[in-house]
């Protein structure tokens, strides 16, 4: 329960968040476990103290009181390498600092808090993203995928050779090439296949029959360098979220042949 001024709204809430208190870097021992709230004008974290009678205590950060450094509030988003399993927001006050550990799990929950926070403050929104807290980009994950699949590659043919196979199980004669992560790896792998035929690769053209991928990816046997560049790339999309662990060893056992 948190108490909220006649103006006062709230933004963002996140349950199983530890506090911790501390100046100059160094924070204190002792954590409490408790919900975070964001409000319009401040951060309030409320946990519960005693073992047999339970009483709510409650931690006011004003948001006015968070340096801004650089047109950016320092509400932070961090990773320390001694806290294993946990991303760490920090709000750096005057003479203070505030520290918030979200389980891993729940890091863009994290970032929203974080450029939330900036946005009611400075207006300026997205701040922060994944790459701050040593995360990938999805956007970059993909094209690296689609772009360096193998060790070497002088054009995009060469890149999609590894990506055939995984082509063939994902799409159908004639079919248009799909949203997922799955058809822009197929699409890759038929836009190369039709750039052997001469057509253009300036842009992804329809998706050929997967008999006839297969048939041209068995053709050219895959090197096993080129297997392990390509399952290295699929792991980066199952990381970042666009492949299941599933799918990602369905597409592994595919490159492999097995």
């Amino acid at each position: 329960m948190v108490r909220l001024g006649d103006d006062e709204v709230v933004l963002l809430q996140a349950e199983d968040v530890v506090f911790r208190s501390g100046s100059r870097g160094v924070f204190d021992t002792s954590a409490h476990s408790g919900s975070l709230t964001l409000t319009n004008e401040k951060i309030i974290f409320s946990y519960s103290v005693g073992l047999i009678k339970k009483t709510e205590e409650t931690i006011e950060i004003d948001l006015e009181d968070i340096k801004i450094f650089e047109g950016v509030l320092q509400l932070k988003p961090t990773v320390r390498k001694e806290k294993v399993g946990y991303v760490s927001l920090v709000a750096y006050l005057n003479n203070k600092e505030y520290e918030f550990d979200f389980l891993q799990k729940h890091k863009k929950k994290m970032l929203l808090f974080a450029n939330e926070a900036n946005k009611v403050v400075t207006g300026v929104r997205d701040c922060w993203s994944v790459e701050d807290i040593g995360g990938k980009s999805i956007s970059k994950t993909l094209r690296g995928a689609i772009g360096t699949a193998a060790p070497v590659i002088s054009d995009l043919a060469d890149a999609a050779k590894p990506l055939a196979p995984i082509a063939g199980a994902v799409i159908g004669s004639k079919a248009k090439v799909a949203t997922g992560a799955t058809g822009i790896l197929g699409a890759v792998a038929s836009a190369a296949m039709s750039k052997n035929d001469g057509a253009p690769t300036s842009a992804l053209p329809d998706v050929t029959a997967s008999e006839e991928i297969n048939r041209r990816s068995s053709e050219s046997p895959v090197s096993l360098d080129e297997q392990i560049e390509a399952i290295q790339k699929l792991k980066e999309l199952c990381d970042a979220g666009i492949l299941t662990d599933e799918e990602f060893l369905t597409k592994k056992k595919q490159i492999m042949g097995l």
